[in-house]
């Protein structure tokens, strides 16, 4: 990706703010959340007592209280309020549930105030902040990377985009050239950056408010539903009409017999409680996804499920436990090399005695004997390139000679090796075949005499399905629904 154009309204801040200055910019540009579109619980009961069939039940009620029939009209009444009731109970519990689980998930951010690092609510970041990115952690608000006047080495970070933008390889974000966005997640490096935007000024705040803007509330069911109740009333009232004239005019009948058997016909001519019916049905559907852990925000979303035909899902962690496991399988490349030096060598490509930085220093160095790595002193360490595809080291071994270590993408890793021409044929084949078998692999090489690099071999791991994987996507099938497997991966691998 090219370099992009920013706009940023305040310089790079060494030196943090203090708790008065941040308490002023948190009143000038508010919190740090997204606004939501809530409706309060007593607006949605009074929307329970106003429709079609409310309000041909109020006429009902009315009637029936100016015509001092008591019982009746008390009748009618509670059955107004305890469909409004049971309307807004089922239709307010999935979104308490919702809010409960967000307040638990609340994100957080290490900020630089009073001349000390702590760690905050992200909800009460502010403009012109310090913030620390690092890696596994998430973007709080969009920053921009600070530049360190004479640093050897740039400031930089690799930022996942991919819930933004879709982008599956990381930007690699330096001072002045990108802004690390809310929503994104630091998958690489570390780094100090100041706050630019914040809540609804942030790119995934001005996406979200589009969102919200067209979001529809209510499922197809419910248009049916109200057309359904509109037509059946209109008839209702129609027809109650003429019955009303044609005893009054044809049977002669009084006023008060006339009008009294006009409202039992009405009561009993228009489905009452249908909207009742389906919003206590799809909240029953809703207990038993709750049983199955799943949280329903919206009683309309069961509808719009059930019309499901075709289902997208993401591979890593959705279809697979997004937790990589090395295999036995190890093909060696040189003499005396077993699966247990080779994943000792992959350790050295890292800094072994430091939290991993990635998934796969996470499942190399918890493989190795780390032990038999302490005998070796790291001079030089260069972290995983997306560009190169590769991690290197520079090491001394117990013996006093020093040599360099490398792990990567076999297909760079050959590259790089001395011999590459001879055993190429091999290493793809194995490439090959290990991809076929949806397992992935990883290549470790080594300097010999003469700076030659040379492989010594090639580990392999899985990402393996979970154990429901198969069995729910041969039920989607067998209820009509199509799965398809959206990955970034290589399509062997995804085969």
């Amino acid at each position: 990706m090219g370099e992009e154009t920013i706009e940023v309204q305040y310089a790079d801040n060494h030196d943090g703010l203090t708790s008065a200055e941040a308490a002023a910019r948190l009143k000038q540009f508010g919190r740090n959340e997204l606004p939501e579109k809530t409706t309060p619980g007593w607006v949605i009961f009074l929307k329970c007592l106003w429709g079609p069939m409310p309000i041909a039940l109020w006429i009902a009620i009315i009637i029936e209280f100016a015509l001092q029939n008591w019982p009746d009209g008390g009748i009618l009444t509670a059955i107004q309020f305890g469909n409004a009731t049971i309307g807004w109970y089922e239709t307010t519990k999935a979104g308490d549930a919702v809010a409960a689980l967000k307040q638990s998930l609340k994100p957080r951010a290490t900020v630089f105030r009073d001349g000390q690092w702590q760690d905050v609510d992200a909800a009460i970041v502010v403009p012109g902040d310090k913030v620390k990115l690092a890696s596994g952690s998430a973007c709080p608000a969009d920053c921009t990377v600070n530049d360190e006047p004479g640093a050897a080495v740039l400031p930089q970070i690799d930022v996942d985009e991919a819930a933004l933008t879709g982008e599956s390889l990381p930007v690699t974000m330096t001072p002045k050239t990108h802004m690390a966005k809310m929503g994104s997640t630091v998958v690489r490096g570390e780094v100090d950056g100041t706050v630019q935007y914040t809540g609804t000024s942030t790119v995934f705040g001005k996406t979200a408010l589009l969102l919200q803007a067209v979001e529809a509330d209510l499922g197809n069911i419910h248009y049916v539903l109200v057309k359904v109740m509109y037509g059946l009333t209109g008839l209702s009232l129609i027809l109650c009409i003429i019955c009303f004239i044609f005893l009054m005019t044809y049977h002669h009948t009084s006023f008060k017999a006339a009008i009294e058997f006009t409202v039992v016909l009405l009561v009993v001519s228009i489905p009452i409680a249908i909207e009742i019916v389906v919003t206590t049905t799809l909240a029953l559907g809703s207990k038993e996804l709750s049983s199955k852990k799943v949280i329903v925000t919206r009683l309309s979303a069961i509808e719009m499920m059930a019309a499901l035909n075709l289902l997208c899902s993401d591979k890593t962690g959705t279809l697979t436990l997004n937790k990589m496991e090395i295999q036995q399988d190890c093909p060696v490349f040189s003499a005396g090399e077993d699966r247990e030096s080779v994943l000792v060598y992959a350790a050295l490509a890292a800094k072994w005695r430091e939290p991993p930085r990635d998934a796969l220093d996470t499942m190399v160095l918890g493989a190795a004997n780390l032990d038999r790595c302490d005998a070796y002193k790291q001079l030089e360490y260069k972290p995983f390139d997306p560009r190169v595809k590769r991690t290197e080291a520079t090491l001394v071994g117990p013996d006093g000679v020093q040599f360099k270590v490398t792990k990567g993408a076999p297909n760079i890793v050959l590259k790089l090796c001395a011999n590459a021409s001879e055993i190429q044929d091999r290493v793809e084949g194995i490439i090959t075949d290990l991809g076929m078998r949806g397992i992935r692999c990883l290549s470790v090489a080594r300097t010999f005499e003469n700076e030659e690099w040379r492989m010594l071999g090639i580990l392999t791991f899985l990402d393996p399905p979970r154990p429901d994987t198969k069995a729910t996507i041969e039920n989607a099938n067998k209820y009509g629904v199509d799965v398809k497997m959206v990955t970034g991966d290589h399509v062997l691998i995804a085969k």
